[in-house]
């Protein structure tokens, strides 16, 4: 009998998380204002996950979210 030899693919519904300074290069902001929006509850912006005591990330779908959020205002 043959075996497939596809590689395995990752799931769709994986989190995907990323530091600061990843999200401020993609979104075109400083990582300072990651943070500003971080701990501003009116902005609605997503929460940082602590890691680590030195590493810290959001959720990457929900930044996006976010950011499709404040487009269609």
């Amino acid at each position: 009998m043959p075996t497939s030899n596809a590689p395995t693919q990752q799931p769709d519904h994986q989190p995907e998380y990323k530091r600061a300074s990843l999200i401020a290069k993609e979104l075109s902001i400083s990582k300072n204002t990651v943070w500003r929006l971080s701990r501003n509850d009116a902005s609605n912006f997503p929460k940082p996950i602590k890691i680590t005591d030195k590493v810290t990330v959001w959720n990457w779908q929900d930044v996006k979210a976010w950011v499709s959020s404040k487009q269609m205002v």
